[in-house]
């Protein structure tokens, strides 16, 4: 989940740990755009790519579409 507005990142903690049963071993959590996509790429070289990513669109650095793409052509 990548949000530059920390009120957003604590709500979806929230939620995804009280309806899920989610907690941060599972959800990562990033603050820009550019960290989101290093998350991802991450995640490719690790062969446990992500199965939904929440992003905001309007993020620092990257826009959550810009990021979208990147991780996109890294498949």
């Amino acid at each position: 989940m990548a949000d530059d507005l920390g009120c957003n990142i604590y709500t979806m903690k929230f939620l995804l740990h009280n309806l899920f049963k989610l907690d941060e071993e599972v959800v990562t959590y990033t603050s820009d755009g550019l960290k989101a996509l290093s998350a991802c790429r991450q995640s490719y070289e690790e062969a446990m790519p992500y199965s939904l990513m929440i992003l905001d669109y309007n993020m620092p650095k990257l826009t959550g579409l810009e990021v979208m793409q990147a991780c996109d052509d890294l498949r």
